[in-house]
């Protein structure tokens, strides 16, 4: 494929599509991870005598959990960029594969 500027890009797409699988796991699993968090009580082993320390434990894993939230939305965003960008890069391929072909076959 040449680009724009007549330089040339080569893109295996086998493994390119292996990194969209792993960030769409990784999406997986994190968010997971978040709802374990979510769904544990933190802190309630605490007991009465130290419930700012359970609230604190509670508070602590409401934002870990937030924030894999975050880090799995993040992951499947890429994924998707990621797998349009291979889908678009192998539809020009096939689209000047077949140009080529037209063109070959018009000439003989």
């Amino acid at each position: 494929m040449t680009g724009a500027d007549g330089a040339h890009m080569r893109m295996d797409v086998d493994q390119v599509t292996a990194v969209v699988g792993y960030y769409r796991r990784v999406a997986q699993v994190v968010d997971a991870a978040a709802a374990d968090l979510d769904g544990d009580a933190f802190g309630s082993w605490c007991g009465p005598d130290h419930d700012e320390l359970g609230r604190r434990f509670a508070q602590t894993a409401g934002l870990l959990a937030d924030r894999l939230r975050v880090q799995a939305a993040s992951a499947s965003s890429l994924a998707e960029t990621l797998g349009r960008g291979v889908d678009h890069v192998v539809a020009a391929d096939d689209e000047a594969a077949g140009a080529l072909h037209s063109d070959a076959g018009t000439q003989s």
